[in-house]
């Protein structure tokens, strides 16, 4: 499957519009939310090396999935804290428009990353 890769910090750019102290405020707390969102990413990326292994080598049991749902729950758990934090971060550096504008933007971002990250897991079979 063919990606489209775009330059994430220009489709910020010009999605937001900000300020020259607007986008000096921003980028930092944009910038601690990626590398956070790092940690989670790898953390996904676990959950498939798993699954795909498990499903490739047939030995996905009751137990094992269990295992691996709960997993990502937990994972997804993390990812909305974070967000809710990086929110906050963001109403403390923007004002409210701005930060509504990027809690958005990285809510559209986030949807490509889950599509592409869907994409790639087949559903598990009986």
């Amino acid at each position: 499957m063919a990606y489209v890769h775009f330059d994430r910090n220009l489709v910020v750019t010009n999605a937001m519009q900000l300020t020259d102290p607007e986008a000096k405020n921003f980028w930092p707390v944009y910038e601690a939310y990626l590398d956070d969102l790092q940690d989670l990413n790898r953390n996904y990326a676990q959950f498939v090396e798993s699954d795909v292994f498990a499903r490739r080598t047939g030995t996905l049991s009751d137990d094992q999935a269990r295992q691996l749902t709960d997993q990502f729950l937990a994972t997804q758990e993390k990812e909305l804290k974070l967000r809710k934090i990086y929110a906050a971060n963001l109403a403390k550096a923007l004002p409210g428009v701005a930060t509504a504008r990027a809690v958005q933007l990285g809510n559209k971002i986030r949807a490509v990353a889950w599509y592409r990250f869907a994409s790639q897991i087949p559903l598990v079979r009986q």
